[in-house]
């Protein structure tokens, strides 16, 4: 099938502030579009010609005009013709293949060194389906700008070819893989930040034996700087604070229920996801249902259901229940709930016979960040059952700067990032 290229959508991104009388999302508005300049194709598909491997040179093969990464550790470089000074604005599309439990990644802004995992430049992830090494556990999926603005849903299958697109334009940052926009990242002002776009090459990687990935095509071609990338101010201590956890820590953020009002509010958070790195999920009714479907095709969102009554799709990966549910621990054991909401107003003995069946049969106790529920105590008692958890109200920049209680929970309750629930993506 022939691809029609997507324009370079441009953003400036602005910020309502605390003191703003107006709710608090991230509003984006497009600017005409750079068309770039001619593409260059920087693998030949025959040998290695304007690339250097760094470690294992049995790493990196080409067969049938396909590059392939498999081996011990190492990076390939590019070095060609088309370097110049270096690649600062550009747009960069790779065709990617993945086996089942595979892991690789496509750098940009990076430059060669002899040994390691590159200290220069930024990672975009190539996972679908690599669960980690050891006692690691990776939640980092295709089209993540790795530990800056990360995907946790995946958004294509193993086995299948895929196209991950990069721009980078001054301080933005977009990636797609296929139609679906995983990221669009407008980096921060921060004196302290110890990653900046700047100017550099790309390089593929070569993660471990176990894993194989093919490329089959990897072009770019260069962009003019658009004068209006603007850096703006950090959003504010409660985002410095999770995106510790995230980077220190693993941990992963997604708002798995948020509480809509309107078809407005539903893009505002999308829109807010982008720009805070917390991850989406809705739970449609019947009158959002068409509106979810098509949003669904383009942006990283995933889908959820009631068992009280919301509407079906055939892209709902995971159902919410209710404590309040009458059947809930029939529902519970017979394995038809992901996610449990609770409120504290249960009764001590109900609770613990809930929080033993979720243990159980392998559901998430949702936590609230704008109730506040359920309590630290509870918490805990739903870790010690074996419970997973997630997050509702995070998705709100009012909600957020209005209550930490979601990033509390992990202190006071003892959570670690593989105490969380994270549904996979229906794939067409």
């Amino acid at each position: 099938m022939k691809f029609k290229f997507m324009k370079v959508i441009q953003f400036i991104l602005l910020l309502v502030m605390v003191y703003s009388c107006g709710p608090k999302k991230a509003e984006i508005e497009e600017l005409p579009a750079d068309e770039g300049g001619e593409w260059t194709e920087l693998f030949n598909g025959k040998d290695f010609t304007g690339w250097r491997n760094n470690e294992d040179t049995a790493s990196f093969k080409i067969v049938d005009g396909i590059l392939i990464a498999s081996g011990e550790r190492s990076h390939l470089f590019y070095e060609g013709e088309a370097l110049g000074d270096g690649f600062d604005h550009f747009e960069l599309e790779a065709e990617v293949r993945t086996t089942p439990g595979s892991n690789s990644g496509i750098f940009f802004h990076t430059k060669y060194q002899d040994e390691g995992w590159p200290a220069q430049g930024f990672e975009v992830q190539v996972n679908l389906s690599h669960t980690g090494d050891g006692d690691y556990r990776e939640l980092k999926k295709s089209g993540s700008l790795y530990n800056v603005r990360n995907a946790y849903f995946p958004l294509a299958k193993d086995g299948e070819w895929y196209k991950t697109r990069i721009v980078v334009n001054g301080d933005f940052a977009e990636v797609w893989v296929n139609d679906v926009q995983s990221v669009s990242y407008l980096q921060l002002f921060d004196p302290n930040r110890k990653q900046s776009f700047g100017k550099g090459t790309f390089a593929i990687q070569c993660h471990d034996p176990n894993s194989k990935v093919e490329f089959k095509s990897i072009k770019v071609r260069r962009l003019e700087l658009d004068p209006k990338m603007i850096k703006i101010r950090p959003l504010g201590p409660w985002h410095e604070r999770m995106m510790k956890f995230a980077t220190e820590g693993h941990f992963g953020f997604a708002d798995l229920n948020p509480k809509y009002i309107d078809q407005a509010d539903i893009e505002d958070r999308i829109s807010n996801g982008f720009v805070t790195g917390i991850n989406v999920g809705f739970i449609p009714n019947e009158a959002d249902k068409a509106l979810a479907a098509d949003l669904y095709k383009t942006k990283p969102i995933v889908l959820g259901q009631s068992v009280e009554g919301s509407a079906e799709s055939s892209m709902s990966t995971y159902i919410i229940a209710s404590a309040g549910d009458a059947q809930i621990l029939e529902k519970l054991n017979n394995k038809k709930v992901n996610i449990l909401t609770l409120r504290d107003s249960v009764p001590e003995s109900k609770l613990l016979a809930l929080l033993d069946a979720a243990g159980k049969n392998g559901a998430a106790i949702e936590i609230d960040n704008v109730q506040k529920t359920p309590s630290i105590a509870t918490i805990k008692s739903a870790k010690a059952k074996g419970c997973k958890f997630t997050y509702s109200g995070i998705s709100s920049l009012e909600e957020v700067e209005a209550s930490q209680y979601f990033l509390d929970v992990i202190d006071q309750a003892g959570l670690g990032y593989k105490d969380f629930y994270f549904p996979e993506r229906a794939i067409k």
